[in-house]
């Protein structure tokens, strides 16, 4: 289980992942969104980059900024040591951010925040796999 403590004001919930190319091996750690509204996870083409990952099927993402072109690649998403996927990620060049972690994976797991002691409190638990 991942648990954070967050600033009373804080705005947006950045989650430390570990990523990894599942041909390779290449990891690295980033700094990820979680957005309750966005169905898949998306990652920068500098993440990829940075990871080797091979290029899949071209996609057109519509979300609120507009439509942004990509391509699909297979990547490991690790929250914690207990907390891992192997997905699909939409790779968008023009991301702003490392990664977007969406319902694709947050719908895998029990998710909590809660007010104690002037702080949130985060916490993310995946599901037991049946």
């Amino acid at each position: 289980m991942l648990e954070l403590t967050l600033p009373a004001q804080c705005d947006v919930i950045y989650v430390p992942c570990l990523l990894a190319n599942p041909l390779t091996g290449e990891q690295c750690i980033i700094d990820a969104i979680l957005d309750t509204g966005s169905q898949h996870s998306a990652i920068s083409q500098e993440v990829s980059d940075a990871l080797q990952l091979s290029r899949g099927t071209e996609i057109h993402v519509e979300g609120s900024a507009g439509i942004a072109d990509g391509w699909e690649s297979e990547c490991i998403v690790a929250m914690s040591e207990n907390d891992k996927w192997c997905v699909q990620v939409d790779v968008l060049p023009l991301l702003p951010v490392h990664m977007v972690i969406g319902m694709d994976i947050i719908s895998t797991g029990n998710l909590s925040l809660s007010y104690e002691k002037d702080n949130y409190i985060f916490r993310f638990e995946q599901l037991a796999v049946k």
